[in-house]
């Protein structure tokens, strides 16, 4: 009876073709995630520009959604556009900013609050790819345009608090100049997968 089994040689051969394949395959996966959250990141963003728009329609102005530092404040945001915390529970009159009548101008899904374990806080607002550094540019002025002294873009991280952050991106100058005009009354960006500042997501390219 012939037993041929396979010789040291061919299994090398399998092994080197298998790791050929892996490595060809894993940058397009890796490729195709990362799309799929700049994507995502980009359609949340829209999400939430509608509802500040709709909350300014109602209201006559946008609500104050930003901490100190110019990025997207999580309990402001939310107590604008619900009237809510992070569990569903209605917030004081200081947090709702101006949302006097408590209107739901948006239903925040799961997948945009971060649930995290500890910490002041019981969730953060994300992006697509789970930053929940985001900053905002709000057009003072009411011409309708973001421009001039109201684009200041401050630096941001990938990440979150619960997975950790990476390193502090600035946004490229390519990005804006003096004579960049941003259409909208607000604008969000985040640093992508934060991979280099060529990763950062724009709502407004």
């Amino acid at each position: 009876m012939d037993r041929r089994a396979f010789t040291l040689v061919e299994i090398l051969v399998c092994l080197a073709i298998l790791a050929l394949l892996y490595g060809l395959i894993l940058p397009t996966t890796a490729s195709i995630v990362e799309a799929t959250g700049r994507h995502q990141t980009r359609v949340r963003f829209r999400q939430w520009i509608l509802a500040m728009e709709e909350f300014r329609a109602e209201y006559g102005y946008l609500p104050d959604v930003a901490s100190g530092s110019g990025l997207v404040d999580t309990t402001k945001m939310l107590g604008a556009l619900t009237g809510c915390d992070m569990r569903g529970q209605p917030v004081a009159d200081a947090d709702l900013q101006g949302n006097v009548r408590r209107i739901r101008f948006r239903d925040f899904a799961e997948e945009e609050l971060l649930r995290l374990h500890s910490g002041p806080i019981d969730a953060e607002l994300v992006d697509g790819q789970d930053n929940s550094q985001i900053g905002i540019l709000i057009d003072r002025d009411g011409d309708g345009v973001i421009r001039g002294d109201e684009i200041r873009l401050v630096p941001v991280a990938a990440g979150n608090s619960r997975d950790g952050f990476s390193a502090t991106l600035s946004p490229p100058e390519s990005v804006v100049g003096p004579m960049t005009v941003i259409a909208g009354r607000v604008a969000f960006y985040s640093a992508g997968s934060g991979a280099n500042a060529d990763r950062f997501v724009y709502s407004w390219r």
